[in-house]
């Protein structure tokens, strides 16, 4: 079994009784029993312990639970017809995001080929499903030019309010802040691609950034360039450059003691100068990289170069989710193609 740190967590405490268990009863009968050996299989093969561990352990708490509804708790009792009825209900589900489900499909169709090689199931059934989709619905209204002006600009707008013999520390702040900032809305970067630079990434003559993706797939570029090679964004990264704290943390952006930001400590940046900027709807990371992609499809950047910019794997992703053009737009368009124009 693998060991894990933080024996706190309670997800993690159910996985580590159940796979003792499973060391002292080699026969796995049991879906639960299943799960946690499939989450174990991932951590063994070097997935991420709390991230991908802990996901696959929330979302196929869906799956178990709907199957201890139906009182099925053997995983002999699996069947096709079975499973297809549990995607139909859970298409169905207006709480299931289109994104959950597709992690859904992903989690349960791991889970059944770890048991068919495992000779738990007669039959590979994850080859055979025919999975029904569920789409995505939901509208990403990107940010208006001045509402990004403002935003980018709102670090400038808290330094006023900053004085007192804590003025040096806030100062660091806002000098960090405002690098995060236009270095999010100048290259539609992902939060956790933002945490996940060292210095080591940094081209300051090329003024460039290597960028480590998301995901380990081999379908996925590990790496791509961004470029900063422009003063709203290089001239903010020189000077949080010349007051960020030394120490062995060789992350970009740390906090004041030499410790790595996190995902959401960007989210809480981006929240907090989008209400001094008095926006008044949510703004988060993601929607500035929606931003972002749609100013590239507006002012006529080549779909190729927009996925490389942006990182996506698949080219409809840039096509069909990130770019938002009004009636207006689309009019000017059909009026300078129309043959008749």
């Amino acid at each position: 079994m693998t060991k894990l740190p933080n024996e706190q967590l309670k997800w993690y405490k159910h996985l580590t009784s159940t796979l003792e268990a499973i060391e002292t009863n080699t026969h796995i009968v049991s879906i639960n029993e299943a799960i946690c050996l499939l989450i174990d299989s991932l951590i063994k093969q070097g997935f991420q312990k709390f991230t991908t561990g802990r996901d696959y352990y929330y979302t196929l708490k869906v799956f178990s639970s709907w199957c201890r509804e139906f009182k099925i708790n053997l995983v002999s009792q699996l069947s096709k017809n079975l499973l297809l009825d549990f995607f139909e209900q859970a298409k169905n589900k207006k709480k299931y995001s289109s994104y959950f489900f597709k992690e859904l499909k992903v989690c349960i169709r791991k889970l059944l080929q770890l048991l068919f090689s495992k000779g738990l199931l007669k039959e590979n059934l994850a080859n055979e499903l025919k999975i029904p989709t569920k789409m995505q619905t939901k509208e990403y209204i990107p940010l208006s030019s001045s509402d990004l002006e403002k935003l980018a600009n709102a670090p400038f707008v808290a330094m006023k309010y900053y004085c007192g013999p804590w003025k040096n520390l806030y100062n660091f702040f806002i000098t960090r802040d405002l690098s995060i900032l236009r270095l999010l809305i100048g290259t539609g970067i992902r939060s956790s691609e933002v945490t996940s630079i060292s210095l080591n990434d940094l081209d300051l003559e090329a003024k460039s950034i290597t960028v480590h993706s998301k995901g380990n797939q081999f379908y996925i570029k590990p790496q791509r360039l961004i470029f900063i090679d422009t003063p709203a964004i290089f001239i903010p990264l020189k000077r949080y450059l010349e007051i960020r704290p030394r120490g062995p943390n060789n992350s970009l952006y740390t906090n004041p003691y030499n410790i790595s930001l996190r995902p959401p400590s960007i989210t809480r940046i981006v929240k907090k100068y989008a209400r001094i900027a008095k926006i008044n709807f949510r703004v988060y990371p993601h929607l500035l990289r929606h931003t972002y992609c749609s100013i590239l499809a507006q002012r006529g950047v080549d779909p190729y170069s927009a996925q490389t910019l942006m990182g996506h794997r698949k080219a409809e992703t840039t096509l069909h989710f990130y770019t938002h053009f009004t009636h207006d737009e689309i009019k000017d368009d059909w009026l300078q193609s129309n043959p008749f124009s």
